[in-house]
């Protein structure tokens, strides 16, 4: 858990957000070399990215709960 701090939660989001972003990019370029390896590869990345992008928007949407007694 982020130290009860649903900001700094919400920047880590953030920020994984926007490396998602890039490898979005690199991705199409893997997929438009015909580069099947290195495009799987980035897709995971993704998915790993935007799984942390989750859980860390969950976590200050819980942490902002708790401070407003709910």
């Amino acid at each position: 858990m982020i130290e009860q701090n649903p900001r700094k939660a919400l920047l880590l989001a953030t920020a994984a957000w926007t490396q998602l972003h890039g490898l979005t990019q690199a991705y199409q370029a893997a997929v438009m070399r015909g580069d099947q390896r290195g495009a799987e590869a980035i897709r995971q990345q993704a998915h790993a990215l935007l799984d942390s992008n989750l859980d860390l928007n969950a976590e200050a949407a819980t942490i902002t709960r708790a401070m407003l007694g709910g």
